[in-house]
């Protein structure tokens, strides 16, 4: 999807933080950008910075977990632009500090519904669509959380980006027959506000979360600016790219997943041998 003018664009958690850098980045492209959110305030907010900047924007509220909300708002946005070319699904809430022994089955379940179901939401809302049209792309944001798993207290974090990343997989494979394409985004560190929207997402009070003593990474002058991390997302659907890993300093810890699974086939054809003599 080389040329973005005039694609629609649905961007979930578009309100602030890496939704509005890739708002900001697909609009200066020339596409025209739906900005969902629960923060009416704040997406209405952002739709009038795009907006004096002669760019085409709008704003659907959209609680993401809502299947009945994705329909209403993507019809809104039909309603208006008649399609919707792009899909980012974007909107999440991060469970950091808390052992899984210590982490409440509400805020699991919430993490979940917030950061894996709603991307089998948005999924089915716009993909029909696409189909017709024979073309479209599905972007969805992970986490550098998703491809390693030595993260210690942030295991419902983790669970659902891993499970955005083989959900995106999945898609990539069964969309491409309708000419549609997917990217998976697995940012380490960017400069949002996710550890404080995190907390009334998650039914967190303040004292509750430790990220509120012990600061939070996207909290940090030195975590990467939305806006570029928006302009990586939008080449990457120019280019049809599945994965966008902007953080290159997690590559080692990456690889030495990689190396871990490799050694475990190994031993285990090694432990077939010895064990089970006879089966091939």
């Amino acid at each position: 999807m080389r040329d973005l003018r005039g694609k629609v664009v649905l961007i979930t958690g578009g309100a602030s933080g890496i939704g509005q850098g890739m708002a900001r980045a697909f609009a200066q492209a020339g596409a025209r950008v739906a900005i969902a959110d629960v923060d009416e305030a704040g997406g209405r907010e952002m739709v009038r910075v795009l907006g004096r900047a002669s760019f085409e924007a709008m704003f659907v509220a959209l609680d993401v977990t809502d299947r009945a909300a994705w329909r209403r708002a993507v019809g809104e946005v039909e309603g208006r632009w008649g399609r919707v070319d792009i899909l980012c699904n974007n909107a999440g809430a991060s469970a950091l500090g808390f052992p899984i022994s210590s982490l409440s089955p509400e805020v699991w379940d919430r993490t979940l519904q917030l950061n894996l179901s709603s991307v089998y939401n948005g999924v089915v809302a716009v993909v029909d669509g696409m189909r017709a049209r024979g073309c479209g792309h599905i972007v969805n944001t992970a986490s550098v959380a998703g491809l390693m798993g030595d993260l210690p207290n942030a295991g419902a974090y983790t669970a659902t980006k891993f499970g955005v990343v083989g959900l995106s997989e999945t898609l990539a494979a069964e969309l491409a027959p309708s000419g549609i394409g997917v990217t998976i985004v697995c940012p380490g560190a960017v400069r949002t506000s996710l550890w404080k929207t995190s907390r009334p997402a998650l039914g967190l009070s303040p004292r509750e979360d430790p990220n509120e003593a012990a600061g939070a990474p996207s909290a940090s002058e030195e975590a990467m600016d939305p806006y570029r991390l928006g302009c990586l997302v939008r080449k990457a659907v120019q280019d049809e790219q599945l994965y966008v890993i902007s953080h290159p300093e997690y590559d080692a810890r990456i690889a030495a997943r990689f190396r871990a699974i490799r050694e475990g086939s190994t031993w285990t054809q090694d432990a077939v041998r010895s064990e089970a003599p006879g089966i091939p």
